[in-house]
């Protein structure tokens, strides 16, 4: 769902209860791995920018909780994402107990590797 925050702990302190734990976990992990970029709130979701460009974001929607601008790297990954579906640049969790951040914090460091190696 899109939402009107005007910043990221805005856009947490809405989110479901049930959920708020792993989103704020996603943060820490996005943070983590993204810094040096903007934080902010685009397309009314929590994204990471570099000059101005959207590298990745996470949000919280009706149904799950996606993963945005995983593209290659979710392809990559393809055979240890379990208890998801994938799109052409996104990773979607129902469950949010179903994310294995160990191995989300790693796809964000090849992320980042990649764009640095590019």
């Amino acid at each position: 769902m899109k939402s009107e925050a005007k910043d990221v702990a805005t856009y947490l302190a809405g989110v479901p209860a049930e959920r708020r734990e792993a989103m704020t976990r996603l943060r820490s992990l996005y943070a983590l791995a993204f810094k040096g970029y903007e934080e902010t709130i685009d397309y009314g979701v929590p994204c990471y920018k570099r000059d101005g460009k959207m590298v990745a974001g996470f949000a919280s929607q009706k149904q799950y909780i996606a993963l945005y601008g995983m593209g290659e790297v979710a392809q990559r990954y393809s055979k240890e994402l379990t208890g998801c579906n994938m799109g052409k640049g996104c990773i979607r969790f129902r469950n949010a107990k179903a994310i294995d951040f160990d191995l989300i914090q790693r796809m964000l460091k090849d992320k980042v590797k990649a764009k640095a190696d590019a």
